[in-house]
């Protein structure tokens, strides 16, 4: 059951570096505004800050995981 949580962590993650990779190809267009770079940043700030509370809580569960084995 842990391992089928795991597995969907993982596809979020996945997801959230796809989008990010997609923010910073149209921020490099140069024909973008300065407002919608600025847009564009934002969202990708809070995207990075998701992903990143996602990789602590599988870490931690990995942890936890890896604590009672012993």
């Amino acid at each position: 059951m842990a391992q089928a949580k795991e597995k969907k962590e993982e596809k979020n993650i996945n997801t959230y570096f796809e989008e990010i990779e997609q923010l910073i190809d149209e921020m490099e267009d140069q024909a973008i505004s300065l407002e919608d770079s600025f847009d564009k940043y934002k969202k990708g700030v809070t995207l990075i800050k998701e992903c990143s509370e996602k990789i602590d809580r599988v870490e931690k569960e990995l942890k936890i995981l890896g604590e009672e084995k012993q």
